[in-house]
């Protein structure tokens, strides 16, 4: 099994924020293994015809090289339900394979389709998204991320959304939530309300 892959967006036959994808699996080998490595995904990866039409997930295995290549349409599911899950103690700064402490949550039977985690009281990621919220007049995304995911970069570079620490207290300050990955953007975004330790969430109008 390879130790740290990537989930790309290929849409309609392109790769996706592929800029991204590569300067992030360069930064992961050189500091995993000190190894310089450059990648050219475009030139790499062929997209076959019957797929370059629709939206489909690019999954990359790696360690030093490049180890396995997966594509396989995607459909965005919804967020129902989201378990507010603390956990002082969970990092995760590169994309492992082995992804167990995100996951553990839903291994529970707790009857929510996705988790945010809480960290010393701040809001970080949701278990395969980074999330954005929506004060009524900005969008901002937790500056404690686990992951810097490549959507959530892109995002703040040309200036959609800002950068704050934001406690968990302060989560019922905020109007609206989206979740953002490489596969999705504000596709879906939602009206929300805490209750004990969930968000109920309804499709934003």
């Amino acid at each position: 099994m390879s130790l740290f892959f990537e989930s790309i967006k290929v849409l309609d036959g392109e790769i996706v924020l592929a800029d991204y994808h590569q300067n992030r699996m360069s930064k992961t080998i050189l500091n995993e293994y000190g190894i310089n490595k450059s990648f050219d995904l475009k030139s790499t990866i062929e997209i076959p015809c019957d797929k370059k039409k629709g939206l489909f997930k690019l999954k990359i295995g790696y360690s030093k090289y490049l180890e396995n290549i997966d594509l396989s349409q995607y459909i965005i599911k919804n967020h129902k339900k989201v378990l507010l899950f603390e956990n002082n103690d969970i990092e995760y700064n590169y994309k492992y394979s082995n992804r167990e402490i995100l996951d553990f949550p839903l291994t529970q039977n707790l009857d929510c389709d996705d988790v945010i985690f809480i960290k010393n009281k701040v809001l970080t990621d949701a278990n395969y998204s980074n999330i954005i919220l929506y004060d009524g007049q900005n969008w901002f995304t937790p500056a404690t991320h686990l992951l810097n995911g490549v959507k959530r970069q892109f995002l703040l570079e040309t200036n959609q959304i800002l950068e704050m620490k934001i406690l968990f207290s302060e989560l019922a300050s905020f109007q609206k939530i989206a979740f953002v990955n490489a596969m999705r953007d504000f596709e879906k975004v939602y009206d929300f309300e805490i209750c004990e330790n969930h968000l109920l969430l309804n499709p934003s109008l």
